[in-house]
């Protein structure tokens, strides 16, 4: 994760939401350790096709108690899109909870660590970039990998 500078979360210019944001991520970081030691054993599953955390025994629960924020700057990206289809409602949720049928045309879909959990995600991910099932998707490297898709019809 990036070290905390100010000008990482100025994309709103909200001083109350900027001090949110930095308490947050500050809190993330002094997790590092323990994702670290979470992550050792399987580093050489990472530079392939990634970590299959549906297999890994205890996987998810690890993950129940941990703040997995976004890069800032993939932050900045959700924020500018939001902005740019002047966006009514947001939703955040972890892909292991799937996605309602009642997403509209248009709406954009946006998953965090593609590449790192790929194997994970591969279900997911083979729906969303096959145009027939109605949308068009293309992974983003924004500091971490990033799906952007976008619902067509």
């Amino acid at each position: 994760m990036s070290k905390i500078k100010p000008e990482l979360f100025t994309t709103l210019a909200d001083p109350q939401a900027e001090a949110v944001l930095t308490r947050l991520y500050k809190a993330a970081l002094r997790q590092t350790g323990s994702l670290i030691w979470h992550f050792l054993p399987k580093a050489h599953k990472l530079p392939g096709k990634g970590i299959d955390w549906r297999t890994e025994k205890n996987e998810e629960a690890f993950f129940d108690d941990k703040y997995i924020p976004v890069h800032p700057a993939q932050d900045t990206f959700m924020y500018m899109q939001a902005r740019a289809v002047n966006a009514r409602h947001i939703f955040e949720f972890g892909t292991s909870y799937g996605i309602a049928p009642r997403l509209k045309k248009g709406c954009i879909i946006l998953v965090d660590d593609v590449k790192g959990y790929t194997p994970s995600m591969q279900d997911y991910l083979d729906y969303v970039r096959n145009p027939a099932n109605g949308y068009l998707s293309a992974t983003q490297n924004l500091e971490k990998t990033l799906e952007y898709t976008i619902k067509t019809c």
